[in-house]
C-alpha cells in the first residue's frame, strides 16, 4: 500500500512537470505566433512602400517623358538651335528681311 501511495505522489509529481513544461511550450508558441505576426505585418508595410515607390517612378517617368516630348516638338518644329518662327522662316529664305538692305 505504501509503494502505491509513493507511485501516486510521483504521479502526480510528474503531472506537475509535464503541465510545466505545457505551459511554457504554450506561452513560446504564442511569442512566436505573435513574432510570426509582426514579421507578417512589417512585410506588408514593406511591400506596401515597395508599391508606393514604384508608382511615384512611374508618374516621374511619365511627366519627365510628357516633357520630352514637349520640348522635343519645341525644339523640332524650328531646327535645333531654339530658334522662334521668324528666325527659322528668315533662314529658309522664305521671310523677307525687313532690316536688309536693298
Amino acid at each position: 500500500y505504501k509503494s502505491y501511495l509513493e507511485a501516486q505522489v510521483q504521479a502526480k509529481e510528474q503531472m506537475k512537470e509535464l503541465e510545466k513544461q505545457n505551459n511554457k511550450w504554450f506561452v513560446s508558441q504564442q511569442q512566436e505566433d505573435a513574432s510570426k505576426y509582426k514579421q507578417d505585418e512589417i512585410l506588408k508595410r514593406e511591400i506596401q512602400r515597395q508599391k508606393e515607390i514604384e508608382t511615384k517612378k512611374f508618374i516621374e517617368i511619365q511627366i519627365q517623358h510628357k516633357r520630352n516630348i514637349s520640348q522635343r516638338d519645341r525644339i523640332g518644329k524650328y531646327g535645333s538651335r531654339g530658334m522662334n518662327q521668324d528666325e527659322y522662316l528668315l533662314n529658309r529664305g522664305l521671310l523677307m528681311d525687313i532690316n536688309k538692305k536693298k
